[in-house]
This record gives C-alpha cells, structure tokens and sequence, in this order.
C-alpha cells in the first residue's frame, strides 16, 4: 500500500493497516455471498424495527416481499452513502486535484524538512491550512450568516466559500514557496471540498433539529448549533487527511464517522420510520377514512373514534399492507387500532 510520501514500510506494520488488510480481504473473498444477504438482512432490519417500536407485527411473513426488503436497504444505503460520499469528497477533491498534482506534490516534499519531527510538523501544518482551518472558518461564518441574514444565505454561501478558498490558497503558496499562480488550482479544488462540507452541516443540523428545538435550555441549543458545524470540519478533515495514507484508509475513515454521524443526527435511528413513509406503507396522516356500513355498529363505534357517518379524520396509519391496518386515531394517541383491511372503504391522503 502506497503512501503519499513513499516512505519505506516500517517493520513494524500499524494495527489500523492489519485492519483495513483484513477487512478488504474478507470482503474480496465473501463479496457475492455478501451482495446477497446484507441487502435483504439490512432491509428486514429496518421493518422489524418500525414493528417494535410500534409494538405490532404484520399478518403475514415478510420474506416473501423480497422487493420491499431490497427497496427499504435501497433507501438505508442512499441514506448513509450520501453522508459517506459527502467525507470522501472533500478530500478527495484537494488531494488528487491540489496536494497530489507533479507540480505542487513536488514543491510540498522539497519544502519539508528532512528530520523527521520537523516534518511531521510541517505535514501537519499542511494538513491545518489545506483541511481543517478552511473547513472550520467557512463552516462558522456560513452557520452565522443563516442564523443572521437568512434571506442572504444562498448567495452568502457562495461567496464565503470562494473567499475562504481563496484565502488559504495564497497562504499555502506563500507557506509552502509553491510556484506562482498554484493558489488559484488549490481556490477550485478547495471550493468544491467546502460547498460539500457546508452542505454535510446543513444536512446534519437539519435532522438534528427536532433534537435542538426540544432543548429546555437555550444554552445548551446554542452549543449544539454551534458544535455540528465545527464537529463536521473536524471530521472531514480527519477523513481528507487520510488521503496522505490511501484512498482505501480514506474509505474507511469517511465509512467509520459516516455511521457515527448517521447515529448521532438522528438519519439511523429514524431510518424506520422515513422509510415505511417513503414506501407509502405507513407513518402518514390520512385526511380521511371511510370505513364499510358493517364496521361501524354499535359495539365497535363504542371502541372507535368514528363519527356518525361511519369516517375518521386525520387518523394516522401506521400500517397499510396485509390484513390489518394499525391506525392511531391522532399521530400522538396511545390508542392504536387494528382493523381488518376489508373494512376500509375509502382513504383520503395528502400527497406530500
């Protein structure tokens, strides 16, 4: 495996190497069988979750549903791809169009140091101007300006970005005595990795909103709002560092804080519900239910929240595939319903 600084292996091979070794070789020797029972397996996962968190099972037996099973692990991987495509993006971008190219990858290596400390000091002063500084700075100012000018974000979004690549261009030409005009080829590499970077914040804030506004203590919400976009430069520029090791060490890392980030935003954990909703099977309000004359007698309308005419307004249904619907008469009711399938005459949906 090559590093970027072609320095000899040492005799002592690092543990997070042996790791990656491994993993990669299981996966090469076990990737059919694997391409055949993860999607279906992760799939099942996510229904039966949705099931015990709503305490119901269906009436009948999910495998033979491979689509459904295929179509839900199709919308999980999207999910948490497009968080492990936004780490690996932004460093990929520097790395191969700025740091890797002849010319400025020749002129980095004659400026460092020869003794080792020394060097490793400069790397991580590369490291700083080319990933994490940038990172940090157009995240915050970008993260200030929506909460302060809203209405000007888009535009603001843009020009902070171009501004803050910019910047750090001329200083990584002026640090590292690249050869002239080498800050205008880091300005669009780096302008691409920061719009990715800006847009993995936005997207974390906005599944981690229901959490903040929940927050009692405006303290604490302003650190949270505070902390993801500062938290999320961090993490992408751990894993654009690990481009100076391999593409396959930035692989991992953007696939190992892709799942952390996941768990932590609330894309995992409401990964369930979005994707029944998705599916159109349930986890959505029906503006209307008109149940059959023969439901609707006198002992079960005893039971049942429906109105003389035999309808239920904005019910929530949990499940409508089967047998039996689950339906809540209101989305925040401890009541839930199972009431077979063939009693429900007509349903009322929202689009959106």
């Amino acid at each position: 495996m090559n590093k970027w600084t072609d320095r000899p292996a040492s005799d002592h091979p690092d543990l997070f190497d042996l790791g990656i070794e491994f993993i990669n070789q299981f996966i090469s020797k076990r990737a059919g069988l694997l391409a055949k029972v993860l999607p279906p397996l992760f799939g099942f996962g996510i229904f039966l979750l949705y099931f015990y968190r709503n305490q119901f099972y269906p009436s009948f037996d999910l495998f033979q549903f491979s689509s459904l099973l295929l179509a839900a692990a199709a919308i999980g991987f999207i999910g948490i791809g497009i968080l492990v495509v936004a780490l690996v993006l932004p460093g990929a971008s520097i790395f191969h169009l700025f740091i890797n190219t002849q010319a400025v990858k020749e002129e980095i290596r004659y400026a460092l140091p020869y003794s080792l400390e020394r060097r490793q000091k400069a790397v991580g002063k590369l490291a700083l101007l080319a990933y994490i500084l940038p990172f940090l700075i157009s995240n915050l100012l970008s993260i200030g300006l929506l909460l302060w000018r809203p209405e000007l974000f888009t535009p603001g979004f843009f020009l902070i970005t171009a501004i803050v690549a910019l910047m750090f261009g001329l200083i990584l030409q002026g640090s590292f005595e690249l050869k002239s005009f080498s800050f205008f080829t880091y300005w669009w590499a780096g302008f691409i990795a920061l719009m990715i970077v800006g847009l993995l914040s936005g997207l974390i804030l906005t599944n981690a909103a229901p959490v903040i506004d929940g927050m009692g203590n405006p303290v604490f919400k302003w650190v949270t709002i505070l902390l993801i976009p500062t938290a999320s430069a961090f993490i992408a520029g751990a894993c654009a560092m690990s481009y100076f090791a391999s593409n396959t060490h930035a692989l991992h890392f953007s696939l190992f804080f892709g799942l952390g980030i996941a768990g932590f935003s609330g894309v995992l954990t409401t990964l369930p519900e979005k994707t029944v909703n998705k599916l159109g099977l349930g986890n959505y309000s029906a503006e209307l239910l008109v149940f059959e004359p023969a439901f609707c007698d006198e002992v079960i309308t005893t039971h049942t929240p429906a109105s003389e005419d035999c309808t239920l307004a904005e019910a929530h249904i949990v499940w409508s595939l089967g047998e039996y619907w689950v339906i809540r008469p209101q989305a925040e009711s401890t009541l839930q319903l199972q009431i077979p399938a063939r009693f429900i005459k007509t349903m009322a949906r929202n689009a959106k």
